[in-house]
């Protein structure tokens, strides 16, 4: 789990841990879209981000936007957007949220990937060549308060951990066996290869991207 302040930031992260990866080989991640300021994504997400840390291991990266290291608020030119006194912890490292930030980050991701945020929390699982956002295939999963649905959350995040580490190679996951998942023609099918059955499709857009619900 990493947090990152706007998505210049997130950009420049990704291509430096993928630094050893050609340009054109395939990299794996996942974005959480989840607003501190929410009830439900502090209690149901945010509190367990070490827990979620822990197990996704080595084995996939995901990048949670908006944040920003405590230590940092002191050389900011603005303190503007920071939430004062709210922040997660993961590897012992405390975070900040900052709403200017994460509203940059959405926003930036409608205009790279087409992606609009739906304000409630939302999981994306994204492959891409690397250096071409272009070539970019996603699935995005809202984590929205319907039933039971984000309470369900952590359940799905540790069925795709599972899903990582069932590989022996980790590089083979993030090279092939990931983007199998993202397809076109296979990603009708992601509801039975997470395993979830409450886990539904509402709509596709475009080509590239479908969007699932936890139903509740």
């Amino acid at each position: 789990m990493n947090p990152i302040g706007a998505y210049q930031t997130f950009y420049d992260e990704l291509i430096r841990r993928y630094n050893d990866y050609g340009d054109h080989e395939i990299i794996s991640f996942g974005i959480l879209l989840a607003d501190f300021r929410q009830q439900d994504a502090r209690e149901y997400i945010l509190n367990y981000l070490e827990d979620f840390d822990r197990e996704s291991g080595k084995y996939f990266d995901f990048f949670i936007p908006g944040y920003i290291e405590e230590w940092s608020i002191k050389w900011c030119k603005s303190n503007a957007g920071i939430l004062q006194g709210r922040d997660i912890k993961v590897r012992n490292t405390g975070y900040v949220f900052n709403y200017e930030l994460f509203s940059d980050f959405y926003q930036n991701l409608d205009h790279q990937f087409g992606i609009k945020y739906t304000y409630n929390p939302m999981l994306i699982l994204m492959s891409m060549e690397r250096n071409y956002p272009g070539s970019a295939r996603y699935i995005v999963i809202e984590l929205d308060n319907i039933g039971k649905g984000i309470r369900r959350s952590g359940v799905l995040f540790e069925r795709i951990f599972e899903i990582a580490k069932g590989d022996n190679s980790m590089e083979a996951f993030r090279k092939r066996c990931f983007y199998t998942f993202v397809q076109d023609d296979i990603v009708s099918t992601i509801s039975s290869a997470i395993g979830i059955p409450w886990l539904e499709q509402i709509a596709k857009i475009g080509t590239e991207c479908k969007r699932y619900r936890i139903r509740g």
